[in-house]
């Protein structure tokens, strides 16, 4: 409910995923938990302290998932935020 492309995913296939069913994602595991953040029923993170390379993957997964509920505060971030990476 939290992502169009995973809700998209889930209503185009006929049975319900297997408990072996494993979903490859091109992320690494500090933008997938901050992305999962957003999606379920939580305080959103604070991402203030986060690095510049994690921030960047964070706002493409966003995108690429079409997670709705973060795309805002990662377009703030990406345009506002630079200031507090160093590179």
């Amino acid at each position: 409910m939290s992502s169009q492309a995973f809700a998209d995913a889930a209503s185009s296939t006929s049975s319900p995923p297997s408990e072996t069913e494993r979903l490859d994602m091109q992320e690494d595991s500090e933008v997938i938990e901050l992305l999962l953040q957003y999606m379920y029923l939580q305080r959103q993170p604070d991402l203030k302290r986060v690095p510049w390379k994690t921030m960047k993957g964070l706002a493409e997964a966003v995108e690429k998932y079409q997670v709705y509920s973060a795309m805002g505060v990662c377009n703030i971030q990406m345009r506002y935020g630079h200031s507090l990476w160093s590179v």
